[in-house]
């Protein structure tokens, strides 16, 4: 694996002390769904984007990180997801969507989490702040 050189862009943000602008969001929201493109392409899920897992290069381009958690999608695992059978259960809190949360990891769980972290990067505050994951009844 290559080392990334950089900072992982919580920290960037957290040193940073305010969030990114909006033309600064275009510019890397782009670049992360070409990362994102070509992943999926490759038939795999990341399954945990979140800012600490985007690193920001020296040179101002950024890299996606930490492929530990990654699903290969497989036409077992989509028959699987299609008949309700749920996989193995990763995400982080805030950043992933509710299929994921309950097994049912697709491609389109990776774009989830990537506008929970534009959240994130745009306001400074982690999603969890918006928005309460156990609703009341």
């Amino acid at each position: 694996m290559e080392k990334i050189e950089g900072e992982d862009l919580q920290n960037w943000l957290g040193k940073r002390g305010r969030p990114i602008s909006q033309k600064l969001a275009l510019k890397w929201l782009r670049t992360l769904v070409e990362i994102l493109d070509e992943v999926h392409q490759k038939h795999f899920c990341h399954r945990d984007i979140k800012p600490p897992n985007i690193m920001l290069r020296p040179s101002g381009q950024l890299a996606l990180i930490d492929f530990g958690t990654v699903k290969e999608i497989t036409a077992t695992y989509m028959a699987n997801v299609n008949a309700g059978q749920p996989g193995t259960v990763v995400y982080s809190k805030g950043y992933a969507p509710t299929e994921q949360e309950n097994g049912h990891t697709l491609p389109q769980s990776d774009f989830f989490a990537l506008g929970r972290t534009f959240v994130h990067l745009l306001t400074g505050e982690h999603p969890l702040t918006f928005y309460d994951p156990i609703p009341m009844n």
